[in-house]
């Protein structure tokens, strides 16, 4: 239960973002923020970094839905076998359905975060993004010092 609820919470944070970021801003503007860093409101209709952008949008939909029930059930199976993984399970698990519901009904996601250095611009993402990549790399170092410690007793 713990699992959902946190899930719902990124899931919440990351649509209540969009939402706000759509309100306020329309495709393309930009409010700069620091010298490197702007909020900004591009649509992404592809998958990471907007790469498949073109396939057609019943295709897109079924990869997505399809990948998404795949990842959904593994990462139950690994919450259940692990409850230490209830925070990055729970951050990639909010998160991707915050991009899959925003896909689904807008045909495309909402990427805001614009962090850049000069010429040079990391793609533009969201929270959905940042708490998948953040939930992939607690996943990934709680694993390798689990192992590390099996592998000293």
């Amino acid at each position: 239960m713990k699992f959902f609820f946190i899930s719902f919470l990124f899931f919440a944070l990351d649509t209540v973002s969009k939402y706000i970021v759509n309100l306020k801003l329309s495709i393309g503007d930009k409010i700069e923020i620091t010298s490197f860093f702007n909020i900004v409101n591009y649509k992404n209709t592809g998958f990471i970094f907007g790469i498949f952008s073109e396939i057609p949008y019943m295709l897109y939909l079924i990869i997505n839905i399809f990948l998404f029930i795949i990842v959904l059930y593994i990462l139950l199976k690994l919450y259940f076998e692990n409850s230490r993984l209830l925070m990055p399970l729970s951050l990639i698990t909010g998160g991707g359905i915050g991009n899959l519901i925003e896909r689904f009904f807008y045909h495309g996601v909402t990427d805001f975060i614009d962090i850049y250095y000069k010429f040079y611009h990391w793609p533009a993402f969201n929270f959905a993004d940042l708490f998948i990549s953040s939930g992939i790399i607690i996943f990934i170092l709680l694993n390798v010092t689990e192992n590390r410690n099996c592998s000293q007793a």
